[in-house]
Parts: C-alpha cells; sequence; structure tokens
C-alpha cells in the first residue's frame, strides 16, 4: 500500500498488522515498540534507516541498509527489561540481524533526527517507493496529491495497480451554512492533477496533444 503521508502510512501498517493477526498469519506474542506499534514473528518490516554497527553476525559488510525489507523470525523479551528487548529480522538480500530495542524504538540519529529504525513494511509512502517494483500496489490519492506522486504511486505494481481516490471528511459536516456540494473525488482529483507543475510522465512527452483534454476526461485514464 502507498500514501504519500507518514501519518495514513502509520495507519495503514497498524491495521495491516492487527489483521494478520486475526487471521493467524502471525505467530507467539507482540512485543510492543513505541509509537503505539507491534511486532511479531511473520510481521514484514522495513529498515527505515541504516546502521552500520547493526549486521549479520562475522559479516560487518551485511548491515542494516535504509530501505531495506525483511521478516521477522524471533522476537526476544529480556527478563531484565524492556529497555533490553530485541527482534531478529531476515533482511532480503543480507541475511539475519538482531535489532535492540534502542534502534527499533524511537530515537535520534547522529544527524539528530527523531525516527525508528524499522516500521512495518505493509504501507510506505510514495517516496519511499519510487524505483521499486511489487507484484500488486495499491494507492490512495486524493485532491491534495502531486503529479510526480500520483505517477510513482500507479506504477509500482508488476500484475496491478488499484488506485483509491478519496476525499476529505468535513468536520463541520451539518453545523455550517448551506453551499455548494464538493465535486466527486475523480473530478476533484484530476483537476488537482491537470493544474500540478512538475515533471512530466513519458506518456505526456510523446504525446503532448493529449495534455488538451479536458482535466476530467483524463481522470478517466487514472
Amino acid at each position: 500500500m502507498v500514501d504519500r503521508r507518514n501519518s495514513t502510512r502509520r495507519q495503514l501498517n497498524r491495521l495491516a498488522h492487527l489483521l494478520r493477526r486475526v487471521n493467524g498469519e502471525l505467530d507467539g506474542e507482540d512485543i510492543a515498540a513505541s509509537g503505539d506499534r507491534a511486532f511479531a514473528v511473520g510481521d514484514r518490516v522495513t529498515a527505515r534507516a541504516p546502521n552500520r554497527d547493526l549486521h549479520v553476525e562475522g559479516d560487518r559488510k551485511a548491515y542494516v541498509r535504509n530501505g531495506a525489507l525483511g521478516t521477522i523470525v524471533a522476537v526476544s523479551p529480556d527478563r531484565r527489561g524492556p529497555a533490553e528487548d530485541s527482534v531478529a529480522v531476515d533482511f532480503d538480500g543480507i541475511g539475519r540481524i538482531d535489532i535492540p530495542r534502542s534502534f527499533f524504538d524511537h530515537h535520534r540519529t547522529p544527524a539528530g533526527r527523531p525516527e525508528v529504525g524499522i516500521d512495518h513494511a505493509y504501507a510506505l509512502t510514495s517516496y519511499a517507493v519510487q524505483g521499486s517494483t511489487r507484484d500488486v500496489s495499491t494507492s490512495r490519492v486524493d485532491a491534495t496529491a502531486t503529479r510526480s506522486e500520483t505517477y510513482v504511486d500507479i506504477t509500482r505494481g508488476r500484475h496491478a495497480n488499484h488506485l483509491y481516490l478519496t476525499t476529505a471528511v468535513d468536520p463541520l459536516d451539518g453545523e455550517a451554512l448551506p453551499r455548494v456540494p464538493p465535486a466527486p473525488a475523480d473530478v476533484a482529483v484530476a483537476e488537482r492533477l491537470h493544474r500540478s507543475t512538475g515533471e512530466l510522465t513519458a506518456w505526456e512527452l510523446a504525446h503532448p496533444t493529449d495534455q488538451l483534454q479536458p482535466a476530467a476526461e483524463q481522470a478517466v485514464g487514472i
């Protein structure tokens, strides 16, 4: 799943973890983590920061790389206290690495930026999936999306790309004076993309006359 906002990404990841738990796809007990997260054996995760000190035993070149994907193969609560907890992740193409709580919980990077070392990989941001390919991709797009973000979102799936257009809920609905109803989601998104600036897609470069179509008609292609 792909979304442009980190807040939505985190919500989708929590829901995906809970859904897999309910369906019996995760083993053992959860280990709690900061940010209202929980990890279990079977969870798919991604590294959100690199760390050369965390590596496969005996191979310092096989370390945690930013964006690396993997599967949790063990969780180890420590009797001495939560601060000593760890999880073991089998990173794709790298190998098994033990991840301490000091890394998978919220902490500050050497540059001073607050971050978590690993997070669930069921949902990623548009920025994080650039250049990657999945069998199936599901993206959420609303009327604040940019052309470049939407192009990335709808081209990640090898076999299928599913696009969900959404509109924001009005917090004052029913409490304000009557007003003109908002445009349907497809029209609002199409108009936004039509106005959005940025790099042109390969299709637009090859077919410049197609840009003269009304934005609502272009929505059909989306």
